[in-house]
């Protein structure tokens, strides 16, 4: 019988391919965590050989799930095969970074949960089970490590937001998650901030440095955030600019920004439409009234 630990592994590959730009690649792990969970639930024998038409077949068959969505499935392995039988160019990485977000992903999430209740969100354990935040984010059906939520969660809800932009590259829905991947692959610690400590002093002089350079660059119409991306809480390290002309008329849009701690950077909105709209939902709500009163 297959496991389901062989999906888990191949996903997890998959996020490691993430981290390190291979979208193509990705999207193979990704359709592969998807045959070896549905080879998991029907119980497929190691060495009988199985198509992944078939799988969806009598997953639907037999457990009524995932009926609507064989067009999307079809797609998304044919571009597998593709991929692995004829190899990939350059244009093919936007290509499969909208296919991870729009199919591949949704699927093998999907799939995980109706078959296993198994969660990579623990979001989507609150709304499932009724649970109040804490108690879902400790909850033993949760797939993803707690420092990658964020990053899965950003990911999901800016690509909701621009999905049907078709001519736009979306390769930066996943620019939080991929930070948040190689400092976790990479073996980096966060550092613990306290009011005795602060920041060692080269630490602090050089981030204080680019915060000045970054209030120049945005003529002064920036304010500080915590990092949603690199998780130093009580640290304002993402400078953000704000449109003046929103400003004046009592609003805040986003416009660029740069974390002096992870050294995140979110481009126009012209070419990342979202993102900070998304990153910074929480903490705007607390702030907004503040931030233009004193930008006004």
């Amino acid at each position: 019988m297959a496991p389901l630990v062989s999906s888990l592994q191949t996903f997890e590959t998959c996020l490691f391919l993430l981290a390190s730009g291979r979208y193509p690649h990705a999207l193979v792990m990704c359709a592969s965590a998807i045959e070896s969970a549905l080879k998991a639930k029907l119980n497929i024998e190691e060495g009988e050989v199985v198509s992944p038409g078939e799988l969806f077949n009598r997953i639907v068959q037999e457990y009524g799930v995932g009926r609507s969505k064989w067009d999307r499935f079809n797609e998304f392995f044919r571009r597998r095969n593709s991929i692995i039988h004829y190899g990939f160019t350059l244009e093919t990485r936007p290509i499969a970074a909208r296919m991870l977000l729009e199919t591949g992903f949704p699927l093998l999430s999907d799939y995980y949960i109706s078959l296993f209740q198994y969660y990579l969100d623990y979001r989507d354990i609150q709304v499932a089970e009724n649970l109040p935040p804490k108690e879902a984010s400790w909850s033993l059906k949760n797939g993803l490590h707690p420092d990658l939520w964020e990053g899965w969660h950003i990911a999901k809800e800016v690509f909701r937001k621009v999905s049907k932009i078709r001519e736009l590259d979306l390769t930066y829905c996943f620019f939080p998650l991929v930070i948040r991947l190689r400092q976790m692959t990479s073996h980096m610690s966060t550092v613990e901030y306290s009011e005795e400590e602060g920041f060692a002093d080269i630490e602090w002089k050089k981030h204080e440095t680019r915060k000045k350079q970054l209030q120049s660059i945005f003529n002064e119409c920036c304010w500080f955030f915590n990092c949603p991306v690199c998780l130093v809480n009580g640290v304002q390290s993402l400078v953000v600019e704000i449109d003046e002309d929103s400003i004046s008329v009592g609003q805040i849009i986003f416009r660029r920004a740069e974390c002096v701690e992870c050294n995140f950077i979110v481009g126009e909105p012209e070419d990342e439409p979202f993102m900070l709209d998304v990153l910074l939902k929480d903490q705007l709500s607390n702030k907004r009234l503040e931030i233009i009163k004193k930008l006004r």
